[in-house]
């Protein structure tokens, strides 16, 4: 657990820095991503 955290923090920083470089469009398909994340935590396919 601890490691998935870690990985997923690295990878929000990396992505973060890569949207600070690109356009609207790869921030509109992050936050969508980020919302499908979500809602496999919360329920989660089994």
């Amino acid at each position: 657990m601890i490691l998935e955290s870690r990985q997923t923090q690295r990878f929000v920083l990396l992505t973060l820095k890569q949207l600070q470089q690109s356009d609207s469009k790869i921030c509109d398909t992050f936050a969508i991503d980020l919302k499908l994340r979500k809602q496999l935590i919360y329920h989660p396919i089994v």
